[in-house]
């Protein structure tokens, strides 16, 4: 299994997408239905990547194996944020939790993500949960209300798992929904 090195996001406020992986591009829809792709800026993610948008401060979030960032819808370019806490291991996935207007962190445990006003520090802090899934990579996640939906992974073992998990992000609670058919 190869590692995603790739995000994309669209920025509604310029309507047009802004991708990034090997360096960063953005497909601008101004001028046309089917857009045009125009080089951003060299910044590359490193695998595995995982990005989120952050709709609060109109940011891009890029978490990969070197660093966590952000692109600004704003400026148009990355810039370093500085991580505090205790972080999530490389492979964590962003995901926004709009109920609470956080972004969170999902790898061996659940990581609320706050930054200082500027964005240019974050602070990752596990949150308390009952009956966790087992540890994987390589899943989905979604947030939907006040519910966290995990699906999926590859357990260290290498086993693809079919599951599918909640999480009451009020209660901290995981419930497992549809239990793995393949190996555990």
């Amino acid at each position: 299994v190869v590692a995603a090195s790739e995000i994309a996001a669209y920025d509604a406020m310029h309507d047009r997408i802004v991708y990034a992986g090997i360096e960063t591009y953005t497909l601008e829809f101004g001028a046309s239905d089917q857009g045009q792709w125009v080089f951003n800026d060299a910044t590359s993610l490193v695998a595995p990547a995982s990005g989120a948008v952050d709709p609060t401060r109109s940011l891009l979030v890029a978490l990969d194996a070197d660093s966590l960032r952000g692109f600004s819808f704003f400026t148009g370019t990355w810039h370093d944020i500085a991580i505090g806490g205790d972080a999530p291991p490389a492979g964590a996935e962003l995901v926004w939790d709009d109920s609470a207007k956080r972004l969170l962190a999902v790898a061996d445990g659940v990581f609320d993500l706050a930054f200082d006003a500027n964005a240019t520090t974050a602070t990752f802090t596990m949150l308390p949960t009952t009956n966790a899934p087992p540890p994987r990579t390589a899943f989905a996640v979604a947030v939907s209300g006040t519910v966290l939906w995990l699906s999926g992974g590859l357990l260290p073992s290498g086993c693809t798992l079919d599951d599918l998990w909640t999480l009451d992000l009020q209660s901290g609670a995981w419930t497992n929904v549809w239990p793995a058919t393949g190996c555990q």
